[in-house]
């Protein structure tokens, strides 16, 4: 059979599993309903570049205070297979896809949550992927570098460019006025060995690194303004305190910081259209001990009926100590289209053209889709 067929069959399947209900039910505890949730979300990709293929499925439980009364508890798998295309055809600053990684089968996140007074906190192992560095109208995008700046992926352990990946520490958020939320962590940013490679996630492919080690200290403000056509400002940064070595390099160093801001505008807004532009800025002061040193991305976000398309601008800035004869910037340009089949399945062509790979003078072509289910 055809990979062709073989796609058109597994979207036929997805969706028929999608519209059962019995799939998306939550689990009914006596007197308490929906204090277990169990929550599957299975991702597939398939991209012109050697007719690669990457699969990701994440299982996880959630048993909520309302159960065991003293806080909740979050658990959660991931299933990462496929080809790394990164690495292995196209050799950008980061990965073409965010659920790209190294064929791995994993406990990915671990923790205890609860809410004291105003003050929301979870302790254990997790990923701050999703709340730090901008906010959710990124997210909707698939390359990397769209939905996080690279400075993140390439510099720290903790927002490895081959994700998911998660490490020990204490979370924690709370609101200073009604439209101000304030975000801080403590995380262990690279749980292994003072020279091991920071970038990838490949010395943790079981996630059973329970270590704390190389502390890295992220702060973020969150601020919404406005009452039909909101504005929402994200600003922050983080401070690295460890020693790391870093792909590029082979020097150790000790110590990083970089800062932040991330802009969304609603231009146009309804209960079934909105119309959003989005800027975000990032920069490692550190330029001696980065692999990225500044990242600026800038596009416009159209919702309707929960479809959604999307384009986006970006460049990513090499230090030019570590890439001396590579002093180009990296371009990129993502268009991309979420069509919900449901509302737990939805498919995403994208289509991305990357210029000056890693500082080179190389450019590539990118087209591929996305098909999601959650149940």
């Amino acid at each position: 059979m055809s990979k062709i067929l073989k796609f058109i069959l597994s979207l036929f399947i997805l969706y028929i599993i999608s519209i059962k209900n019995s799939w998306a039910k939550t689990l009914n505890v006596e007197n308490c309903k929906s204090c277990i949730d169990i929550n599957v979300t299975d991702s597939n990709e398939y991209w012109n570049v050697h007719n690669s293929y990457i699969g990701q499925t994440i299982i996880s439980l959630n048993i909520k205070k309302d159960l065991i009364k003293i806080g909740g508890l979050y658990a959660s798998y991931d299933n990462n297979r496929g080809n790394t295309i990164t690495n292995n055809y196209v050799g950008s600053f980061n990965s073409i896809s965010s659920i790209e990684n190294n064929n791995t089968n994993k406990l990915y996140e671990l923790y205890y949550y609860n809410t004291y007074k105003n003050i929301f906190f979870k302790v254990g192992k997790f990923d701050l992927q999703s709340d730090f560095g901008s906010d959710e109208s990124f997210s909707y995008f698939i390359n990397t570098s769209s939905t996080s700046s690279s400075i993140f992926s390439n510099n720290t352990y903790e927002m490895s460019n081959y994700g998911p990946v998660s490490s020990l520490g204490i979370y924690s958020e709370f609101n200073i006025f009604h439209n101000i939320l304030l975000k801080t962590a403590i995380v262990s940013d690279n749980p292994f060995k003072v020279n091991t490679d920071i970038s990838t996630s490949k010395n943790d492919i079981y996630g059973n690194t329970f270590k704390i080690e190389s502390p890295l200290f992220l702060l973020q403000l969150d601020m919404v303004y406005g009452n039909k056509n909101k504005t929402y400002i994200s600003i922050g940064g983080f401070y690295d305190l460890g020693k790391q070595s870093i792909t590029y390099s082979n020097n150790i160093h000790k110590t990083n910081a970089s800062f932040y801001i991330s802009i969304t505008k609603d231009l146009f807004y309804t209960k079934k259209y909105n119309l959003q532009f989005m800027v975000r800025y990032m920069n490692d002061p550190y330029t001696s001990r980065s692999v990225i040193s500044s990242t600026f991305d800038t596009g416009l976000l159209y919702t309707s009926n929960k479809n959604i398309i999307g384009i986006i601008f970006g460049y990513e800035k090499g230090d030019k100590n570590l890439f001396v004869n590579k002093s180009k910037l990296e371009y990129r340009f993502e268009l991309t289209y979420r069509y919900n089949i449901t509302d737990n399945f939805f498919i995403q062509p994208d289509i991305q053209y990357i210029f000056n790979l890693s500082g080179t003078s190389k450019n590539m072509f990118l087209i591929g889709i996305r098909e999601t289910l959650n149940y």
